[in-house]
């Protein structure tokens, strides 16, 4: 059977539906952590879910679907759908949060020069690749931070 709850650390992945955040949720599961996969597509978070449980039965895999361009205000303030995902994993044993979410990355697909792009992408840009993570870590770092030990520690790792 899966381990729940408290029984074993959970890692929350932000941005896991594909590339190397697929890959660092696959190596959280492989490396005995539970794990829940951030994306904001609940149809390919679903098939990643269904994916890791076959690859990882033992491991608890929950989803968070929340879109990281509108999940924070500018000024840090959460949505009430994020409030409620959010909600939803802080009585779990979250030792590690992979901030990996981003935009922008391809050179053949996404760059535009900063002069050709429109205010609304660049604030995309900046709420995505900056903002999501930061106001995420602020909100789950008592969480991260309950949960941690002199021993066993809670991490954070930005990826970018």
């Amino acid at each position: 059977p899966p381990t729940t709850g408290h029984d074993k650390a959970y890692a929350l992945v932000t941005g896991a539906t594909s590339g190397i955040g697929r890959s660092l949720a696959v190596e959280s599961c492989r490396r005995g952590l539970n794990v829940i996969v951030h994306g904001r597509d609940p149809v390919r978070l679903d098939a990643l879910i269904k994916d890791l449980r076959e690859q990882y039965p033992s491991r608890d895999i929950r989803g968070l679907v929340l879109d990281a361009a509108t999940a924070f205000t500018a000024s840090g303030e959460t949505g009430q759908e994020a409030w409620n995902a959010l909600f939803s994993i802080t009585d779990l044993n979250l030792k590690v949060l992979v901030n990996n979410v981003g935009i922008g990355h391809n050179p053949t697909k996404d760059f535009i020069t900063f002069t050709e792009q429109t205010p609304a992408q660049i604030t995309q840009l900046i709420q995505v690749n900056i903002s999501f993570m930061t106001f995420l870590t602020y909100a789950l770092l008592p969480t991260l931070q309950r949960n941690a030990t002199p021993e066993n520690p809670s991490f954070i790792i930005f990826r970018h």
